[in-house]
């Protein structure tokens, strides 16, 4: 597990750099594990709406036999972007997933730019929720798939 390092205080500027980071040690270690392979990147985010928006590009791997974005794929991203949110947020070195649910409303195209737009919902003490939408980068308004996650914001010590 990649901690997530944190300054203090949270800042806008500190969340960019704070997720950033985490990203690209991932990409340092060769990307193993789904999280490195998901290949999810910040695009923005807002410290004061506490909202972060990350994109990705489908890979063939991600594509089940219909062509579209594999369900479990979908979760996992879903389950990636909360829980880095989540993190951030809590200050926590892990944020192990409680509960998620995600709702697959469309057929999540594959031959385009995806978006995971996330909002923190509660950061509560010891558990963060969250919710997320994935829609393509080009129409924010048409969305594929939601999710709410519930996360148990703790340090290693106390697990």
């Amino acid at each position: 597990m990649i901690p997530i390092n944190h300054k203090t205080p949270h800042n806008q500027s500190d969340m960019e750099q704070t997720i950033n980071d985490y990203f690209s040690r991932i990409a340092a270690e060769g990307n193993t594990g789904l999280t490195g392979m998901l290949n999810l990147r910040l695009q923005s985010c807002d410290y004061q709406n506490r909202t972060a928006i990350f994109t990705f590009e489908p890979s063939p791997w991600m594509i089940n036999s219909a062509g579209i974005l594999h369900g479990g794929v979908t979760a996992s991203l879903f389950d990636v972007a909360l829980g880095v949110l989540c993190r951030y947020y809590s200050s926590s070195d892990i944020c192990p997933t409680v509960h998620l649910d995600v709702n697959y409303l469309l057929p999540i195209p594959t031959n385009t730019a995806l978006c995971v737009e996330t909002h923190l919902l509660r950061n509560g003490n010891p558990l963060c929720t969250a919710e997320g939408f994935i829609y393509t980068l080009k129409s924010s308004h048409r969305i594929f798939a939601s999710s709410t996650g519930l996360y148990y914001a703790s340090s290693t010590s106390h697990l």
